[in-house]
Order: C-alpha cells, then sequence, then structure tokens
C-alpha cells in the first residue's frame, strides 16, 4: 500500500506542478493524507468547495475544519486506487483549467 500511495502522491504532485503551479503541495510527513494549499486560485472557501464537490465530484478534507488558518487548502487521501487518483485530476482539470 505505501508504493501505491507514494506513486500516487508522485502523480499527483507532478501534475499540479504542470497544470496548477498555484496550487501549492506540501511534501508528505509519513501519512497517505497529501495537503494542497489552493488559495493562490483567488476562491473563497465556501466557493472552493462548492467548485470541488459540484463542477469537479472531488471530495477532499476542507482545511478550514482546522480553523481559520486552513481556509482554502484541502486535503486528499491518496490511500486509493491509481486510476481513482488520475481521473480526479482530469476533472479537476476539465473545471479549474477554464479559468
Amino acid at each position: 500500500m505505501l508504493d501505491v500511495v507514494w506513486k500516487n502522491y508522485q502523480i499527483a504532485k507532478d501534475f499540479l506542478q504542470r497544470e496548477f503551479p498555484q496550487i501549492t503541495v506540501f511534501q508528505m510527513e509519513g501519512t497517505y493524507l497529501m495537503w494542497m494549499d489552493w488559495n493562490a486560485l483567488g476562491y473563497d472557501a465556501k466557493e472552493l468547495e462548492r467548485k470541488n464537490r459540484m463542477e469537479a465530484q472531488l471530495f477532499f478534507d476542507e482545511g478550514a475544519v482546522f480553523g481559520e488558518a486552513g481556509r482554502c487548502f484541502e486535503r486528499w487521501n491518496l490511500a486509493c486506487p491509481t486510476h481513482c487518483v488520475e481521473a480526479a485530476l482530469e476533472r479537476m482539470k476539465a473545471v479549474y483549467g477554464k479559468k
């Protein structure tokens, strides 16, 4: 499982650096959750959550549950099949690539 999580992290991180360099991806620290800062996209936390869930079908953990400092941060569970991560990235590109 650790190999799959690491592979998923590398795929997601590389994709985000290439397609959305304004999203900051943090180094993983012994977990299967990838922490991302989406503030630079310019959406408020409620609109970001709406776009992710309703338009991109992305169900991240919202950083705001950790307090105001977590606003517009997202936490992605990468303990899943790689094809799920790849499909999510394509949905993300379809929604946010228009901006």
